[in-house]
């Protein structure tokens, strides 16, 4: 069986990448993605991500709240997410989450966003993928003590630890692997990669944040005005190889396993 590369989350819809669409989109299509997970951060994104996975068969939308702009939220977003759910059958939960790296967490409310975007994902038969930052421990507990999404959820660019591998896996997770943590200084983040039991393994390029250190780098972009490097979702070619190095499988293999464990979470 073919398949091809699935981008396990990025954000398409961001507004560094809106004036290279023309280019990114047929690049993607060359190289062979079959699939990218387009992320919301905020309500005000949902539309463009419908509209993206209306224009482009390999775009599957999430909306979601992520922890970094909560105080952009308005009231009665939990009616709107499930209207924009039953409007659109392939639609999922994303991005929301745990962070307790941001500066001035209010952790009470990320808690809550993510309790009830849980129920919501879990009410309609939708995949969550979850965003944590030095909040792992506590994303546990608030897991433990949920009603979770039958398919499971996704701990995007997972940095825990290894042993908490194991219990996350236990409640239904899959772990989406990142180029960026090729970069010097973020070696520590490859090794739980090497013990991820290969049906719970995805790839991800975080575009456009998370870059890649320039030895990986297959496409580029020019970064933006204050000299922030914007990541090209094509280098999720260079993801998987990377990854495909790190476990010793081959490529093809890799690129099988991801296509069917997303086929399992995602549908």
């Amino acid at each position: 069986m073919s398949h091809g590369y699935i981008d396990a989350h990025n954000h398409l819809q961001a507004t560094s990448l809106e004036p290279f669409l023309e280019q990114i989109i047929p690049a993607c299509e060359d190289l062979g993605v079959a699939r990218m997970m387009v992320n919301g951060i905020t309500e005000q994104d949902w539309a463009r991500i419908s509209d993206l996975a209306r224009r482009h068969a390999f775009v599957a939308p999430s909306y979601g709240l992520h922890p970094w702009y909560l105080k952009q939220k308005q009231a009665g977003w939990e009616k709107r997410l499930e209207q924009w759910l039953i409007a659109d059958p392939k639609a999922h939960v994303g991005e929301v989450g745990l962070d307790l790296w941001m500066p001035d967490p209010d952790l009470s409310a990320q808690i809550e966003i993510l309790q009830r975007s849980l129920q919501i994902a879990q009410r309609n038969h939708r995949a969550i993928t979850i965003h944590c930052l030095q909040a792992w421990e506590q994303l546990l507990d608030v897991l433990r003590l949920e009603r979770l999404p039958a398919r499971g959820f996704l701990l995007h660019a997972y940095s825990g630890p290894l042993e908490l591998v194991e219990p996350f896996a236990e409640l239904g997770a899959y772990f989406s692997f990142s180029g960026y943590f090729l970069n010097p200084g973020k070696e520590q983040r490859l090794a739980p990669f090497s013990e991820i039991p290969a049906d719970r393994l995805l790839a991800e390029t975080d575009a456009p944040s998370m870059p890649l250190p320039d030895s990986h780098t297959e496409f580029g972009l020019p970064p933006q005005p204050d000299g922030e490097i914007v990541n090209h979702p094509g280098n999720i070619r260079a993801v998987y190889a990377a990854l495909s190095a790190l476990r010793k499988v081959d490529l093809s293999d890799l690129i099988e396993i991801c296509a069917k464990n997303a086929n399992r979470l995602f549908g």
